[in-house]
């Protein structure tokens, strides 16, 4: 065996442990990188010469740089990011539920419903008294703004939803044509070089993530490299291929009830297919927008917009339909003026309705008698005072029972859906923390590996050396 394999054997060792450091390096400098994944060369021996004293080494070779990233780890993951995205959206409408609602409180809707009812009892002992009278329509006015005012801020934040949803359809878009562009660059990359780009790996395994906090995706293997990414069986993606998503919003033209869905295109537009998630922040919102504040819902689910406009309506239509049989002050006819004492436009609605501009004006006009001329009749307010006490209100409650409910399914809901978020942050934590003992970098470990690597290039660099002195001697012996 001569001096050139000795020098062959040394340059490749050379070449092999500056690639390790280089790799340590990367490391090392990208320890705080989100979605990094460690590198680390793969060393393997060379083909062995043929000698007179049998087979010799012929140093090292770099087959390929090591990733210790996982699918397993990664499709887990993606599965809890999903999962957890969705409570952590329906924590938050939740609570916006509990602050429009303001319970408990001294402006808390039970509150003022209790004490229109009570205003009533109170008109029971002084009929006539003119200012107990407006101390009613006062509150009865009080009621109905508050009312107004909560279904006002379910209905602004219905439209919030809307365009959070809008938002989130938006940066779906974008995440799922950068996986396909990353799959092009990818299979490009592996064509050509006939190996992987794990840089690229990391940048879509990081986009995929991003994509499965918004929808519940799967991911399939592709050719060359590239992944297929599928939502609820759904393609979006297809290896460099991808589709887009689109917001739609029906009107059901005979209830008026409006509602979301999400649908695939082509890019043209075109609409292919209608995807139903199971989880991510999308579903979330898609359902609340569809349900919770939903004022019109027929999907059975629970709806608090709906509840609250059905409770306002039996409640209407329960005090009209007693001081429509009764009488002012001043009215003398033989049949009642049917007067109501809420008004509305239209459909019955809490948007449509108001106290009675009669009323207002002049006190005298609340009907509360049974019988006209009989000043001191307040059969009419009693009755409808009486109806806090009904058991048969709605849906076999009292009015306060029934609101009490409404509030309680909204307190019991947040509690429930916290507890969950917070058992499912700890689990997401946790796979997080295992992953990232995997595929994370450790500096312990890489300052080891940056003296292993940096002993070993010495090394090499002194059988250069030596083998050259050993050359000089040789080329000096021949002169």
């Amino acid at each position: 065996m001569g001096i050139s394999p000795s020098l062959e054997i040394a340059k490749r060792a050379l070449i092999a442990q500056r690639l390790g450091l280089d790799a340590t390096s990367g490391n090392i400098a990208n320890v705080n990188t989100p979605g990094y994944s460690r590198r680390v060369p793969n060393f393997t021996e060379g083909e062995p010469l043929p000698s007179r004293n049998g087979f010799v080494g012929n140093g090292v070779l770099v087959s390929k740089l090591r990733t210790f990233r996982e699918e397993f780890f990664d499709r887990q993951i993606r599965r809890s990011y999903s999962h957890l995205s969705t409570l952590e959206t329906d924590d938050t409408i939740v609570q916006r539920l509990s602050v429009i609602f303001g319970e408990p409180g001294e402006n808390s809707l039970n509150s003022i419903v209790s004490e229109f009812f009570n205003s009533f009892e109170d008109l029971t002992y002084k009929p006539t008294d003119v200012s107990l009278r407006q101390r009613t329509i006062n509150i009865a006015q009080t009621m109905v703004l508050r009312f107004r005012e909560i279904a006002s801020q379910l209905q602004e934040t219905r439209s919030q939803i809307y365009k959070d949803a809008s938002d989130s359809v938006t940066q779906a878009n974008k995440l799922i044509k950068e996986i396909a562009n990353l799959n092009y660059k990818i299979a490009s990359t592996k064509s050509k070089l006939e190996g992987d780009n794990q840089t690229l790996f990391d940048q879509r395994a990081t986009k995929v993530e991003e994509l499965s906090k918004l929808l519940d995706i799967n991911i399939t293997q592709g050719d060359y490299g590239t992944i297929n990414v599928f939502a609820n069986g759904i393609n979006l993606v297809t290896g460099t291929n991808y589709n887009q998503l689109k917001l739609k919003e029906t009107v059901d033209q005979v209830t008026q009830e409006r509602t979301i869905s999400l649908l695939k295109t082509d890019p043209s537009g075109k609409e292919l297919a209608t995807i139903n998630l199971q989880n991510g922040k999308i579903f979330s919102l898609i359902e609340h927008y569809n349900s919770t504040f939903d004022d019109k819902d027929s999907s059975g689910k629970f709806s608090v917009a709906t509840t609250l406009e059905k409770f306002f309506a039996t409640l209407v239509n329960r005090v009209n339909s007693l001081a429509e049989t009764g009488y002012g002050l001043d009215d003398s006819g033989a049949s009642p003026p049917g007067r109501a004492i809420f008004t509305y436009v239209g459909n019955l609605s809490i948007a449509s309705t108001s106290v009675n501009s009669q009323i207002v004006s002049d006190p005298r006009k609340l009907p509360i008698s049974s019988n006209p001329n009989e000043n001191g009749n307040a059969l009419i307010a009693k009755q409808i005072s009486a109806i806090s006490n009904d058991n048969t209100f709605l849906d076999n409650q009292k009015p306060d029972d029934y609101l009490t409910n409404l509030i309680g399914q909204i307190g019991s809901l947040g509690e429930q859906i916290s507890n969950l978020y917070t058992i499912s942050k700890t689990a997401n934590e946790q796979l997080l923390n295992q992953r990232e003992s995997l595929i994370g970098v450790n500096l312990d470990e890489e300052a080891i590996n940056l003296m292993k690597f940096q002993k070993a290039f010495e090394a090499a660099s002194r059988v250069v050396t030596t083998t050259n002195d050993i050359l000089a001697t040789l080329v000096n012996l021949g002169r």
